[in-house]
């Protein structure tokens, strides 16, 4: 038997904005009890939600399952904030209700709404994007022993970025920590004529072919196609982003960027002895 007690500590905050989006999908927000309280979502009935479908027991007593659900709350709080800063969320109504006397101030705390923005990032089911600072900041920490800081810095800002919906400054981010990789690959490769020439061309012109063709020119064709592959989109939209035009980056590609590093990561670090040899 498992309760909430059980669960409070493992609760991740990732796993309450997935939990959210579901029931948002699923269509479970236009059932009649939150809309008698003027919102689309209500924070006790989406914790006895999460309960429900989790296999959480709750006590039978109104007044102790009230106890019961206030331990998620806090978690349950930090992801509807996450979705609030993303604009897809609003804390208070959905409208100016009729009867605005009978929401008590408590009720107005615990509910949230769809806005406009919202409402359409969740037309198309098949297209839902959404990236958390801490999950994520876990995925690239992997991969920080072996990159550096330099890219576990720049990675993690183009999560941030991203999150806060500056999806032209993320792909900037996601370029450099690209770039980090390469770099990270040059400081292991043993040091050659060449080798240092393309560092000293890097550091004088950003340009990172040279450095490139030294640190993957010779590892095997399978590695080099899938790094130019992954990296593709990567340098077009950092490209894009980061020139003076006017250009206007999507949420998609902010999102393939970060993900096709993360892509780009795992190939390099898979591949690591091969590479650096």
């Amino acid at each position: 038997m498992v309760n909430v007690h059980d669960v409070k500590e493992k609760l991740s905050i990732d796993e309450c904005v997935d939990f959210i989006i579901e029931m948002i999908q699923s269509g479970v927000i236009n059932i009649s009890t939150n809309r008698n309280c003027g919102f689309d979502l209500w924070l006790p009935y989406l914790v006895k939600w999460y309960c429900n479908n989790n296999g959480i027991t709750l006590s039978q007593s109104p007044a102790t399952q009230y106890r019961e659900l206030k331990f998620l709350y806090p978690q349950f709080l930090d992801a509807l904030w996450l979705l609030t800063n993303k604009g897809i969320l609003r804390p208070n109504e959905t409208s100016i209700v009729s009867s605005y006397q009978s929401v008590n101030s408590n009720t107005l705390n615990h509910g949230y709404s769809l806005t406009s923005m919202g409402k359409k990032w969740f037309e198309n089911k098949d297209d839902i994007l959404f990236i958390t600072t801490s999950k994520f900041s876990k995925i690239f920490g992997e991969f920080k022993e072996l990159f550096g800081n330099a890219f576990y810095q720049r990675s993690l800002e183009a999560i941030n970025t991203y999150e806060q919906n500056f999806y032209t400054a993320s792909c900037v981010m996601t370029g450099s920590a690209s770039e980090a990789i390469l770099l990270a690959i040059a400081s292991k490769k043993t040091k050659t004529e060449k080798l240092n020439r393309a560092i000293e061309i890097y550091s004088n012109t950003g340009k990172l072919k040279e450095i490139r063709d030294c640190t993957l020119g010779r590892t095997d064709k399978n590695i080099q196609d899938m790094y130019e592959a992954l990296s593709f989109y990567i340098k077009k939209f950092r490209d894009n982003a980061a020139h003076g035009e006017e250009t206007i980056i999507s949420e998609s590609e902010a999102y393939l960027s970060i993900l096709n590093l993360y892509k780009l990561s795992s190939l390099i670090k898979d591949n690591w002895d091969n590479i650096i040899r």
